[in-house]
């Protein structure tokens, strides 16, 4: 027995070892990828490691199971403490939204967005889905926009009450790419705004994933320093979690994650049109020079992806 219950832990502490260093090498190949992207599952096994070992009262072995599992804890449960945010802010709504190749619901997407947003963000628009939303009044409730129709995957769009000023769009990246300035009363400087939506890493060549994940780190920090006091909203289908050290390095240069900011935890949001419930959090909201205050998913009829809903606090000055 005692043998029995060494081996079932021994295997569940290399599961949930293996979570662990997955989320800090550089991701070489899908292997790699599959384990980071899973690590939040595969750390929960450290924690069976720990029950089976002590029960087969192995000493040693029972030590670096618990170091493990204490590890796997820090590493996720700070996604579940908010920050306190203090400052005056006006406070600005933003929904993202993959539309799955154009097909989700408009009257879903729309609906959605009226009762949630200030801004959408969109990726995997295409011309007929644009008219089908304008068609169910996503113009009328959010006058200003910027669209960038595409076939199939990659087109991006942005819809918003607020007037847009000085839209960009970057060519480097396989999908449509764009950022605009919006004018938000109240607000001393206009927020910038970046929609993206990153190549998949899967079924395609991993490369051109690592490669647009890399191209985005300098230009967000760009985006930021370029903004000055302003607050920077980045939002979009990023084919990556927080698990990822490859999009954890996107962050750096001050930009935080809007579901880990709010203590919203892992929030998943890919695959939404199985049986079960989304398991990877994919599509990011990150906020540079404001904070997040709140963000939920929402099911979306007919796409692959649930939107996610943040509020951002954007201060008054």
């Amino acid at each position: 027995m005692r043998r029995t219950l060494t081996v079932v832990g021994v295997m569940a502490l290399a599961v949930g070892a293996a979570g662990l260093i997955a989320r800090y090498v550089p991701i070489a190949d899908h292997a790699l990828l599959g384990a980071a992207v899973i690590s939040p599952y595969l750390g929960l096994a450290s924690l069976v490691a720990v029950v089976f070992l002590l029960l087969a009262r192995r000493k040693v072995i029972s030590a670096i199971a618990v170091a493990t599992a204490i590890a796997t804890l820090a590493v996720q449960l700070p996604l579940y403490m908010s920050d306190q945010y203090e400052a005056r802010s006006v406070r600005i709504r933003v929904m993202t939204v993959n539309l799955f190749l154009g097909q989700a619901n408009p009257q879903a997407v729309v609906e959605r967005a009226k009762a949630s947003a200030d801004i959408v963000a969109v990726q995997e628009l295409t011309r007929k889905a644009a008219r089908q939303l304008s068609a169910q009044g996503m113009d009328r409730a959010f006058p200003f926009q910027t669209l960038d129709t595409r076939p199939e995957a990659s087109g991006t769009g942005l819809w918003s009450r607020y007037p847009i000023r000085d839209v960009q769009s970057y060519k480097q990246f396989t999908h449509a790419t764009l950022s605009a300035r919006i004018h938000v009363d109240g607000l001393a400087a206009d927020p910038a705004v970046f929609v993206a939506h990153l190549q998949s890493p899967w079924p395609e060549p991993i490369d051109t994933w690592n490669r647009e994940i890399a191209d985005l780190q300098p230009l967000l920090q760009r985006l930021a320093r370029d903004a000055g006091k302003a607050c920077v909203i980045v939002a979009g289908d990023f084919n990556a979690t927080l698990d990822t050290r490859n999009f954890r390095r996107v962050l750096d240069g001050g930009y935080r994650d809007a579901a880990e900011q709010s203590g919203a935890g892992i929030s998943p949001t890919f695959p939404a049109d199985a049986q079960w419930p989304p398991l990877v959090a994919i599509d990011h909201v990150l906020t540079s020079a404001c904070a997040a205050s709140q963000a939920k998913t929402a099911k979306i009829t007919g796409s692959d992806h649930r939107a996610l809903l943040v509020r951002v606090e954007a201060p008054e000055s």
